[in-house]
């Protein structure tokens, strides 16, 4: 962990390794400060944390769970919301200049609302609030896609997706 540059905001700047890019560094430990070798242990988390969600999600589409999973988040007429930060035509590209967690592939995006449209009717956020405050009594099972921070690549990449499939 570098030092704070003054004024930046930031806790600190962890090399990342990437051509000489550096990524802005959280840490969870008190003052902001961690530990000497956290940032390596942290990239071995979150390593082990990708694999984990890629094989879990694997598992479920092979056994054919995923669609249990969606049937019974939608019986219980429970909204399901998904947010989004960042879409961009090439993963491993832009992964190497920004955070990962905070990226998906265009590619991915659209396998994402393909899986939510079979079990799930989207809806505007206007409608999702209408369903949490009672005015709306139906009870079938609706999903809201939300994209974060208003990055240009939502209207270069996602816009033309979310208006061919009509969401």
């Amino acid at each position: 962990l570098e030092p704070r540059k003054p004024g930046t905001g930031q806790i600190g700047i962890i090399p990342a390794g990437r051509r000489g890019t550096h990524l802005p560094a959280v840490s969870r430990t008190r003052a902001g400060v961690a530990p000497d070798g956290a940032a390596g242990v942290d990239e071995n988390n979150r390593m082990i944390r990708s694999w984990i969600k890629t094989g879990a999600a694997g598992v479920l589409s092979w056994t054919g769970m995923d669609k249990v999973v969606g049937l019974l988040a939608g019986s219980l007429g429970v909204p399901v919301v998904i947010g989004y930060h960042r879409v961009v035509e090439d993963f491993a590209a832009s992964a190497a200049t920004s955070i990962p967690s905070m990226l998906v592939s265009r590619r991915m995006l659209e396998r994402h609302l393909d899986w939510l449209g079979r079990s799930f009717r989207f809806v505007s956020l206007d409608e999702l609030g209408a369903r949490l405050d009672g005015s709306d009594k139906s009870r079938d099972a609706i999903a809201a896609i939300t994209f974060d921070d208003g990055y240009g690549d939502f209207y270069d990449h996602a816009f033309p997706l979310l208006k061919r499939k009509g969401i």
